[in-house]
């Protein structure tokens, strides 16, 4: 198992180990985390197939610390063909576990015939990194939290977090591996989008096209801080944007917002645009990451395959300046 880094990383090798015990075989099996990472593990499965999720994470204690989502260290399985979450460990399914600061999850998941992402985050709050430090500093940190917050021992029962998938022996040949990357992200891939970022991609359309928009982003309060947009480059009027209004929760803390949809785009130059502040994003959480975290950014496709060969790149062309007032000091005038 490896962790996610720099780069989110997926790795195609299954891991069936025997339980023997019970009869079954490990398609995933995760444990010995860190704070403040991502893990990820991919698998197919051919048929439809029941498995058995065992996993164990924590969760805060105090609403004070902690404003929208109380899982800090927790799993969740992705489809990776629609980017649908079929299964993520939530305060409602999980259960407190004995004499441990820890909650877990025991139960069984239908799987459907597709490829699949398992994910366990351990970014939760910082109050997980401090809890785990062994720094003087840290350490008065922790003694801090006491007082306010019942949440300074999170880290207390790592050891014991852990994330497995198992089928029964007979349904072992059900469970492959497949090979990144995803061919559908075929018009526009401004995803893994860093602190401070601003993306851009042109493509003309020489026919009517239907697209799939995918965008990944921050916002609260009403208000967008990581988004992206579509302009037509000949009107430079945008034909789509994602405002908080038309995105709903991606998952982890409340801020992660997502725009999945489909819409129709006539012939013409188009400018796809992503950009974002200086906090939150791709491998730079500040609170929990959202369920697709590698999708970070926007990314569009077409619904029919027939259709990609309507569209080609396009490089925006550069417009001659009318007017050019830049680099300008304090108290200085220019006309």
């Amino acid at each position: 198992m490896r962790k996610i880094l720099t780069t989110l990383f997926f790795f195609s090798g299954l891991m069936f180990v025997s339980v023997t015990a019970f009869g079954q075989y490990a398609v995933v099996d995760m444990k010995d985390f860190d704070p403040d990472e991502i893990y990820v593990r991919n698998f197919s499965v051919k048929q439809s197939t029941p498995v058995y999720v065992d996993a164990v994470g924590v969760m805060s204690k105090s609403h004070k610390w902690n404003r929208w989502d109380p899982m800090l260290a927790y799993g969740w399985i992705l489809n990776t063909d629609t980017r649908e979450i079929v299964w993520a460990m939530t305060p409602s399914n999980v259960n407190d576990v004995w004499s441990s600061n820890n909650v877990e999850f025991k139960g069984t998941v239908t799987l459907k015939p597709g490829n699949y992402e398992a994910y366990y985050s351990t970014y939760g709050q910082r109050i997980i990194k401090i809890s785990s430090s062994k720094s003087y500093l840290n350490e008065f940190m922790k003694n801090l939290v006491k007082v306010f917050v019942d949440d300074a021992d999170l880290w207390e029962d790592h050891a014991d977090w852990k994330f497995r998938i198992m089928a029964k022996d007979e349904a072992k040949d059900n469970f492959g591996a497949y090979q990144l990357p995803d061919p559908k992200i075929n018009v526009v891939n401004l995803t893994g989008a860093r602190d401070s970022d601003y993306l851009e991609k042109g493509f003309t359309v020489e026919k009517e096209v239907k697209v799939r928009i995918y965008c990944i982003g921050e916002g609260q309060d009403g208000k967008m801080y990581d988004f992206g947009w579509i302009n037509n480059d000949q009107t430079a009027r945008p034909v789509w944007e994602m405002r908080y209004e038309n995105t709903s929760h991606a998952g982890g803390a409340e801020k992660n917002r997502v725009y999945n949809g489909i819409i129709t785009l006539p012939p013409g130059n188009y400018i796809a645009t992503y950009m974002t502040d200086d906090s939150h994003s791709y491998n730079d959480w500040n609170m929990q990451p959202p369920y697709d975290p590698g999708y970070w950014g926007l990314s569009i496709r077409v619904i029919n395959d027939g259709d990609l060969s309507y569209i080609h790149d396009y490089k925006k062309a550069k417009k001659q300046e009318v007017l050019s007032l830049i680099k300008i000091g304090d108290s200085q005038y220019r006309s």
